[in-house]
């Protein structure tokens, strides 16, 4: 049950207190039941209560529907390890899944494009005759000026690039004062 306001706390309590709408002074809740295999049954209620002509209440709810799937279990053995380093350390501190990251010399640009195929093979050849799993770091929020496709991406404007404040491209930096705290460079 949720208060009035939008809040990214998970249940919307700790600053804005209990919901009166659902709160009711006490009257209110939530009751929880299993019906039968399988379903699930949630009774929320405000309690009675007195509305005077044209007065509106505001009941907002937000559903955590979970899990989507049940969980593998080999889970409780999964030992991740969130760094570059050699698949003998690796293994002899008990990780048996490795993280490759950015900014090294397997992945050296954030996301795409993986330029050091070779060097990710053969990483991942031995990291896998040790019966450790690779994961490459990969994510759509950003994108290497090293993707070929920058450039096309660029072409359409703000089809793809948001414009406008907090949404900066790089040679958007270009004469600016150094008052401004931006590097003043030539395009970037």
């Amino acid at each position: 049950m949720k208060g009035t306001t939008d809040a990214w706390e998970l249940y919307n309590l700790k600053s804005s207190g209990v919901p009166e709408s659902w709160n009711n002074g006490g009257k209110g809740g939530v009751a929880l039941s299993e019906e039968s295999a399988g379903t699930v049954l949630v009774r929320a209620y405000s309690g009675e209560r007195h509305l005077d002509q044209g007065q509106e209440l505001l009941f907002r709810f937000g559903l955590m529907i979970t899990p989507v799937k049940v969980l593998n279990p080999a889970h409780w053995h999964w030992r991740y390890w969130h760094a570059y380093s050699p698949v003998q350390e690796v293994a002899t501190n008990g990780a048996n899944i490795i993280n490759i990251h950015h900014a090294n010399e397997l992945n050296p640009y954030i996301n795409y494009p993986f330029l050091e195929v070779d060097k990710l093979r053969n990483y991942t050849r031995e990291a896998h005759e040790r019966g450790i799993k690779v994961k490459l770091y990969y994510t759509i929020r950003e994108l290497s000026n090293h993707a070929a496709e920058i450039w096309a991406l660029r072409s359409l404007g703000n089809e793809v690039y948001r414009q406008g404040p907090g949404f900066r491209i790089a040679d958007e930096f270009t004469n600016q004062s150094p008052a401004s705290g931006d590097v003043t460079t030539g395009n970037a």
